[in-house]
């Protein structure tokens, strides 16, 4: 099976803040052994990673330059390489290409993440009885396991990721092959050049798309999502849900639904926000330069977005709700950071997350879709700062099972209007307490002695807003309560 991504994606993914290629001009035993193993464990559930033979960084940190190897030697590299893969405990073996690029030859390994892990190897590859440890990559890195880490390891041993496994009521046939060899030619990857000669059965070979003994394959689920003819036959909520709120009283309220393979949703979704966002321009007398800043920064909500889409829970039944008002982007998705992770603002990535799928961001990537360039959370946070907008609000549900990421209008676009409205709304969540309330109930409490309009407008948009929970209680009363 060939290796379907070429070294200038990988370049491409260094350059766009990826740490999932590694260079080794002169690979020495041990160290690569270690990179194998860590990339075996792949405790971030990234997917594994690549390890180039014959490379090294250029002159830019992400940039990749070109040793190359003695192709006399590269069969003596190869013999290493499986030599030392051997001393890895359960066995595993990366799988390795040999590549010619600037007509220089190179190996190029594709460690993915393993199925047996956790993995162990010797300290030392020349000395196999040596003690044997756990190996991760951290920040780039690989390095031994921290007491810690070999805990997390073993927990994700527990299970596989839902997106691996397969789809046991689709078939081969499910899967839209124009689009898969269309993926492949807009990505460059080496394949391309000879997909039009392979059968599908061939192509999903190489993307390893499929799942079983022969005659009895089924399509991964993430090969359903990303190239399925129809993904919401088996998938029906793995859409995305837009809700825009152009008027705060909730007069008027348009609602969106994006299905098709999880590209082409987040390319509509993406379109439509971009719809919502406004530019404003200041000009100063004290200097020629205007100032030009967002009501929302684009970056911050498509690195969220894609986030979202990528790393969701598919086994809940659940869309990704987006919701748009004047005063914020509201993205919502179910899948809960782990449970050492705290509600609050976000400035970087959230500690103790584990992302729900290995899969489906490992094949974005190798194709080239925009999403898998995304860093999530660090991108976000930096386009808000650059904006000079606040800082991202992260919220989880009492059970840890979805995360609501908040993206907050500039301060500069915040009117009165608004600021009545804000003030309004904090008046209801007073009312409301830490219980729960009819409509008549919270009304006498903020001292109306009936029902407005403004109040019923008010609370129906709270609970578009994810701020109020709208439910049925004893005797059919309809209650509220907060989120």
């Amino acid at each position: 099976m060939a290796i379907p991504i070429g070294i200038r994606r990988l370049s491409a993914l260094r350059r766009a803040g990826s740490d999932i290629a590694e260079l080794m001009a002169e690979p020495e035993p041990s160290a690569l052994l270690h990179k194998i193993c860590a990339f075996a464990n792949d405790i971030r559930n990234a997917g594994g990673g690549y390890i180039v033979l014959g490379a090294e960084p250029g002159p830019e940190t992400h940039d990749i330059r070109i040793s190359g190897i003695a192709p006399d030697s590269a069969d003596a590299m190869l013999r290493m390489v499986s030599e030392i893969s051997r001393l890895i405990i359960p066995f595993y073996e990366p799988k390795a290409e040999t590549m010619i690029h600037e007509g220089k030859c190179i190996i190029v390994l594709r460690c993915k993440g393993g199925r047996g892990r956790p993995y162990t190897a010797p300290e030392d590859a020349d000395a196999p009885e040596s003690g044997r440890r756990f190996y991760i990559m951290n920040q780039g890195r690989s390095m031994p396991a921290a007491p810690h880490d070999e805990k997390r390891l073993w927990i994700l041993s527990l299970d596989s990721p839902y997106d691996e496994r397969p789809c046991i009521a689709a078939a081969p046939s499910d899967l839209d092959e124009e689009f898969i060899r269309d993926c492949l030619r807009r990505s460059g990857s080496p394949l391309a050049c000879s997909s039009g000669e392979k059968t599908l059965r061939e192509l999903s070979d190489d993307l390893d798309l499929l799942e079983g003994l022969p005659g009895e394959e089924r399509p991964r689920n993430a090969a359903i999502l990303l190239f399925g003819k129809d993904p919401q036959k088996y998938f029906p909520q793995a859409v995305i849900r837009l809700i825009s709120v152009t008027d705060p009283k909730g007069g008027r309220i348009t609602e969106r639904t994006f299905s098709g393979t999880l590209p082409c949703q987040i390319r509509s979704a993406l379109a439509h926000i971009r719809n919502a966002l406004t530019e404003m321009v200041i000009k100063h007398s004290d200097r020629a330069e205007a100032e030009r800043i967002w009501n929302f920064p684009y970056r911050a909500a498509e690195e969220i977005l894609s986030f979202a889409v990528c790393f969701r829970s598919y086994e809940a039944a659940e869309p990704v709700d987006v919701r748009i008002s004047g005063t914020e982007i509201r993205i919502r998705f179910p899948a809960g950071p782990a449970a050492d992770s705290a509600d609050g603002e976000a400035g970087g990535s959230l500690t103790g997350n584990i992302p729900e799928n290995r899969r489906i961001p490992e094949l974005m990537r190798e194709l080239g879709f925009d999403a898998a360039w995304k860093s999530g959370f660090p991108g976000a946070a930096a386009a808000l700062r650059h904006n000079g907008s606040p800082p991202l609000r992260i919220m989880t549900d009492t059970g840890r099972s979805s995360l609501t990421v908040i993206i907050t209008v500039h301060r500069k676009f915040i009117t009165e209007a608004i600021k009545r409205d804000a003030r309004y709304q904090e008046r209801i969540l007073s009312a409301l307490g830490s219980g729960s309330l009819q409509l008549t109930e919270i009304s006498a409490a903020m001292g109306y002695l009936g029902i407005t309009k403004k109040l019923s407008d008010t609370v129906g948009t709270m609970v578009l807003g994810d701020l109020l929970v709208q439910f049925t209680g004893p005797q059919g009363r309809l209650l509220y309560r907060k989120t």
